[in-house]
């Protein structure tokens, strides 16, 4: 399995796998989503 593949895993099954399609659903026109996020969840 590679490096990207595992990442992906990783953050569909952590909350942000919830947060980021609810996010996105808001058609917000300028949204961030912080990198701490990420690396926290990693």
């Amino acid at each position: 399995m590679d490096s990207a593949t595992r990442l992906q895993e990783i953050l569909v099954d952590s909350p942000i796998g919830v947060v980021l399609p609810a996010i996105a659903l808001l058609n917000l026109p300028d949204w961030w989503l912080a990198g701490d996020a990420v690396r926290n969840t990693v």
